[in-house]
């Protein structure tokens, strides 16, 4: 099995820099890049503290490019716990909102146990709702 990564660096209010590091699975990247294709970005908030993070429509859920990582490379960051910032949990569970609450999927539906074409078809009804 494939596994990736996303590494980067996004600077907060010109206070400090927030790393982003984050390994997954070929299930989570092949949704990740159908959305990145298909909707192109998702602005949201994104918040790494009580009160420290990016308002309502500033932060870009899918500004990030993953890389494939080696066997070696997926298992040192395993061995080793390096992560930072977390975001694709986040992004799945306010996609799933939004395609349940526009009725595409239904609210007990898993983004992850439907078939990737199913998935595919999802988003682009949702991005269709989007440009009425």
């Amino acid at each position: 099995m494939k596994h990736y990564l996303i590494k980067c660096t996004k600077n907060w209010a010109d206070e400090c820099d927030v790393h982003f590091i984050e390994t997954f699975d070929e299930a989570v990247y092949n949704r990740y890049m159908i959305c990145k294709n298909v909707l192109k970005h998702w602005y949201d908030s994104y918040y790494f503290g009580t009160n420290e993070g990016w308002e309502d429509g500033e932060f870009d859920y899918l500004d990030f490019t993953p890389i494939e990582l080696s066997d070696s490379e997926y298992r040192t960051f395993k061995k080793f716990n390096v992560h930072g910032e977390m975001i694709l949990q986040d992004f799945f569970w306010n996609l799933h909102g939004c395609l349940a609450d526009e009725g595409i999927i239904k609210e007990d539906d898993d983004l992850f146990e439907m078939s990737e074409e199913d998935f595919k078809r999802a988003v682009e009804s949702y991005e269709s709702m989007l440009n009425e």
